[in-house]
């Protein structure tokens, strides 16, 4: 027989790490107490921290109105290079229709030839006119959503950004992570800590086990397996 000492522990003991710089400011918690996951065990200040984070928030604003009004401005030129090649086209299709009667009373012998050649030479510079607005229009159409695009990830850019700072601002609030018993409260109030500074300990009490010291004489006696008991037994 192997004999030592036991106690019942619980399976999971966690150590909860500072993830960021900053100065304790106030602890919520003393040992013993029930905690959930998002119970704030321990509340921190970074003055660096909660500038950036504010620094984050207004460019993220600034780029968002940035993208707002690139779409405004760029939509009223696409809607005004659309009514200059609506003009042409009207422009073109009353030019034809003119050089189409001329040459139709030009063939009647009752038009002159230089009325005729006129209004088709305006007919076909206005034809011309009218496929290079078309053209442009197309292009444009695929200019502004280029330049959109460059506004719209200067805005995702902003927005990890912003998410990034914003996390690292929220981590201030030292939160439990898992339910169960605060066992020790390791941060003095007033105290600097760094990044992966321990911070608090907190136990799940409801999950158990047995954790026995034997000696190290005895050990030579332990075998994988070997039954456990108390008392007497």
């Amino acid at each position: 027989n192997v004999h030592g000492l036991g106690a019942l522990v619980p399976e999971e003991i966690r150590w909860i790490q500072a993830s960021v710089n900053g100065r304790i400011e106030k602890r919520n918690v003393k040992p013993r107490d029930t905690v959930r996951e998002d119970t704030v065990l321990i509340e921190m200040c970074n003055p660096e921290l909660e500038r950036d984070a504010l620094d984050a928030q207004t460019q993220l604003v600034a780029a968002e109105a940035g993208l707002a009004n690139q779409r405004v401005q760029l939509r009223s030129q696409y809607l005004n290079q659309k009514a200059q090649a609506a003009t042409v086209r009207a422009d073109y299709t009353r030019a034809k229709i003119t050089s189409e009667t001329d040459a139709a009373l030009f063939n009647d012998g009752v038009g002159s030839a230089r009325t005729y050649k006129l209004s088709k030479s305006t007919a076909d510079e206005l034809a011309e006119r009218a496929q290079i607005e078309q053209e442009r229009l197309d292009i444009g159409d695929d200019s502004i959503k280029a330049q959109i695009a460059v506004y719209e990830a200067r805005v995702r850019q902003f927005n990890v950004l912003y998410d990034l700072r914003r996390k690292q601002h929220d981590a201030l609030k030292v939160r439990a992570g898992l339910s169960g018993e605060v066992q020790d409260v390791a941060a003095q109030i007033g105290q600097q800590v760094t990044l992966g500074a321990n911070l608090a300990r907190v136990a799940d009490p409801s999950k158990l086990k047995a954790e026995i010291r034997i000696a190290e004489t005895q050990t030579r006696d332990i075998a994988f397996g070997q039954r456990v008991g108390g008392g007497g037994r």
